[in-house]
């Protein structure tokens, strides 16, 4: 099939119809827009003019910036001599699919688009990075809605807890880091001026036992399982005192099931997250309990930078200015719930 090489300009979110210069062909664009209002998808039907798009056509979808030329196109052409508008539609439904799936949608001229260093754990309902490596729960839903009022797109990177502290304050590849707390990792943090927001939420951090050890004293704690890079801080006297040994797991649900099993006497995990995947993942609601009478703290989690303190700081206005909106929020993901 012929087609025209004239650039086709597209002026806004709407249909427009251009003729070709070199070759009789007719092509409409179908502007569409996001949810946020800052990306755009491209859809273009192409046939053969003069007469009915009755012969050889293409439909194509083109994603980028602006609105001239595209970072990536794909197209599916056929003879539609049949008039096959069921086929028209599946290849229509099959290229957006594509351009959703590549992730190269690009944010339009103008938004600044930022990094945000995450945990690959799963803390949900706090946060989590599933296994499709998508980042979901509470915090998501927090940072999307104060990138979307002030026009930012958020770029969210999970790794590994002890590198994420590396990707933040020595190598500089992402530009917030969430969650962070003052507290942790104390010794990291000289090098590099942290700014910090507002809480973003509060957890209670603490011990989960077999419910026949609850309420026995520290000093028949022996062993505590935490993930790998966490700072169970509450527990550091007993720790450096080699009172207590540490088991690592980079899986909570891995934890648990070793405190389920008497392997290690407590899991140092957030209340709200145990009992989660003890309801739901573990299928063993009151497998381990919180335990009131052993060390325990509530956690702040906040949003952190080295380079973006204006950020930061609007993130916590964001925060001030949402608590009615912060609290269904909470109450809608059972985040502090009375311990059990």
């Amino acid at each position: 099939m012929a087609r025209s090489t004239t650039p086709y300009k597209v002026t806004g979110c709407c249909a427009q119809t251009h003729a070709g210069t070199r070759h009789n062909s007719i092509a409409n664009w179908f502007c569409m827009t996001d949810s946020a209002g800052m990306r755009m998808v491209r859809l273009l039907m192409l046939y053969s003019w003069p007469g009915p798009p009755a012969m050889a056509s293409c439909v194509a979808v083109q994603i980028g910036n602006g609105l001239y030329g595209a970072l990536q196109t794909r197209s599916v052409c056929w003879d539609f001599s049949t008039g096959d508008v069921m086929r028209l539609r599946r290849a229509v439904l099959a290229l957006l699919v594509w351009a959703t799936a590549t992730g190269a949608i690009a944010a339009e001229p103008g938004v600044r688009v930022f990094t945000v260093g995450v945990e690959s754990l799963q803390y949900y309902p706090l946060h989590t990075v599933d296994r499709n490596n998508e980042y979901t729960g509470f915090a998501r839903e927090v940072l999307d809605a104060f990138a979307h009022r002030h026009g930012y797109t958020f770029r969210y990177v999970a790794l590994p807890i002890n590198r994420l502290y590396s990707a933040l304050l020595k190598d500089h590849t992402v530009d917030f880091k969430y969650p962070d707390n003052p507290k942790w990792r104390e010794e990291l943090r000289t090098a590099a001026p942290l700014s910090y927001s507002d809480v973003v939420v509060a957890t209670e951090e603490g011990a989960m036992v077999l419910p026949n050890r609850r309420g026995r004293p520290l000093a028949e704690v022996k062993t505590l399982g935490t993930a790998l890079g966490f700072t169970p801080w509450p527990y550091q006297d007993a720790i450096d005192s080699k009172a207590m040994t540490v088991t690592t797991n980079p899986s909570f649900e891995g934890l648990l099931r070793l405190a389920m099993a008497g392997h290690i006497d407590a899991v140092y995990v957030s209340v709200d997250v145990a009992n989660h995947m003890l309801d739901e993942q573990l299928k063993a609601p009151g497998g381990l309990q919180f335990d009131p009478g052993l060390p325990h703290a509530r956690s702040d989690f906040r949003l952190s930078t080295v380079r973006y303190p204006e950020v930061v700081q609007q993130f916590s206005q964001f925060l001030q200015q949402e608590k009615g909106w912060l609290h269904q929020l909470r109450s809608r993901y059972h985040i502090g719930s009375a311990p059990r």
